[in-house]
């Protein structure tokens, strides 16, 4: 996720995957820090999903309140997007799949890799098929 900050844009650094409450579902935070004089300053935004009505909901906050909300939501942390990174090598969750065609210098196929993808950017080659030209 990217937001607006001032005039800059700024990328999360990290993203919580939050336990449900009794009134909402779905529950992220994405965290942003921003380095303004020799001081680390938090941007958080949390998304929530109504369980009665379907809505989603986007609460913005920075500063104080920021940390606040941090601070209350460190119990209710059940992962991290961190954790799901660490996992490399192998795709992780929901995977699609890819095919990549290898050419010669003639430009005819040679062969084609078989690869299994995921949504964070990890993939695993499964099978590379050879084409008779």
């Amino acid at each position: 996720m990217i937001i607006t900050y001032g005039t800059t844009k700024i990328k999360h650094k990290v993203v919580w995957f939050l336990a449900d409450i009794d009134t909402f579902t779905e529950r992220k935070l994405f965290i942003f820090e921003i380095y303004c004089k020799k001081k680390i300053k938090y941007v958080t935004v949390l998304i929530e999903k109504n369980k009665l009505t379907s809505e989603i909901y986007s609460q913005r906050s920075s500063g104080k309140k920021a940390e606040k909300i941090i601070d209350r939501e460190q119990l209710r942390k059940l992962y991290t997007s961190d954790d799901i990174k660490i996992k490399k090598g192998k795709p992780y969750g929901w995977t699609y799949g890819e095919n990549i065609e290898i050419h010669n210098r003639n430009g005819e196929v040679v062969s084609i890799k078989q690869k299994r993808c995921d949504y964070f950017g990890q993939k695993e080659t499964i099978n590379t098929v050879v084409v008779s030209v």
